[in-house]
C-alpha cells in the first residue's frame, strides 16, 4: 500500500523538478536539491547531529 505524500512533500518535488530549492524555492546551481544558503544550512546541521551523535557514543563507551 502507497503512503500518499502530503501537500508540502509534493510541492518541494515540484520545485526540484523545475530547477528550484526545494526549500526556499530560489534556483538551484549545482547541488541536487537547495540553493547554495539552504545547502550551507543543511550542511551545517547534519554535521552538528553528526557530532553530537559522537560525543554521546564516546562517553557512553567511556562509562563500560
Amino acid at each position: 500500500m502507497k503512503k500518499q505524500l502530503s501537500r508540502q512533500r509534493m510541492w518541494q518535488i515540484a520545485q526540484v523538478k523545475k530547477g528550484r530549492c526545494a526549500i526556499c524555492a530560489k534556483k538551484r546551481k549545482h547541488y541536487k536539491q537547495f540553493c547554495d544558503a539552504c545547502q550551507a544550512k543543511h550542511r551545517e546541521l547534519k554535521n552538528r547531529l553528526y557530532r553530537e551523535r559522537r560525543a554521546a557514543e564516546k562517553s557512553k563507551a567511556s562509562k563500560a
